[in-house]
């Protein structure tokens, strides 16, 4: 866990909190720590199961509400992968690039070293830029071999001749 980063994401949600007189509530905090303790994305399932395992109780309105408003303070990061939600840190990914499968959720981070110097000399229009994040979204090749697996097999199977017609045709 990134310490620096988790503390610049609980003063964020402290100022938001105080200046909108806003409840600081144990479950906010511990969610974000939780979020930010991950190694990887993170699913609802992912969250639900850490805090039963640490006998944390929340509602799944509490979850999803404080989720929401983590995204709206750009705490986390909401990536959207074959129907589920999966979160990550938004604060302490400094020029970050990476792909994520869209089938299986895998994340490879990317080494692009020609990028950096690229988007730092964008201009930018009364924005200092501090860092930038690219996510490309896809199938990795472990699962497009899957899916060719399973198709050629669909295929064979719809070529083969049935066994229910042996012997029985008139």
């Amino acid at each position: 866990m990134d310490k620096a980063a988790l503390r610049t994401a609980r003063q964020i949600l402290d100022k938001y909190l105080e200046t909108g007189n806003h409840r600081k509530t144990a479950e906010r905090y511990y969610l974000l720590e939780l979020i930010y303790s991950f190694k990887d994305l993170c699913s609802i399932f992912d969250i639900q199961q850490a805090l039963e395992q640490e006998r944390f109780i929340v509602s799944r309105a509490t979850l999803y509400n404080t989720l929401r408003l983590f995204i709206d303070l750009h705490l986390i990061v909401r990536h959207q992968m074959e129907g589920v939600a999966k979160y990550e840190p938004a604060i302490g990914r400094k020029n970050h690039c990476c792909q994520i499968c869209t089938t299986c959720g895998k994340v490879t981070d990317l080494k692009v070293r020609s990028l950096p110097a690229l988007l730092n000399n964008i201009p930018t229009k009364r924005l200092r830029s501090e860092s930038f994040s690219i996510t490309v979204y896809g199938t990795c090749s472990s699962c497009l071999a899957k899916t060719t697996r399973q198709r050629k097999e669909e295929a064979k199977k719809k070529l083969s001749p049935s066994t229910s017609r042996r012997g029985g045709e008139k």
